[in-house]
């Protein structure tokens, strides 16, 4: 949801957080910046995950549709010896 950045922000979040979340990490002294610089790295790594299954989501239902254009819809299930329920 890229409600309050412009897009090229928005495309760097995960890398802006992941570095201010190491800095964070590297210059901390206490347990609570040490817990903002986890928290920081752990969501920059968590959108990178949702982007890529996004990403992968997305290029598999470009292939399939583009596979499938002008195919015939119809499924048929084959029952052995005519049993079904």
């Amino acid at each position: 949801m890229k409600i309050w950045l412009p897009d090229s922000l928005y495309r760097a979040k995960p890398l802006i957080l992941g570095l201010s979340g190491a800095i964070l990490l590297y210059i901390s002294k206490d347990m609570f910046t040490t817990g903002v610089a986890f928290l920081c790295l752990g969501y920059a790594g968590w959108i990178i995950v949702i982007r890529l299954m996004w990403s992968t989501a997305d290029m598999i239902k470009t292939k399939t549709g583009s596979v499938n254009a002008g195919e015939q819809k119809t499924h048929y299930v084959n029952f052995p010896n005519g049993k079904h329920r």
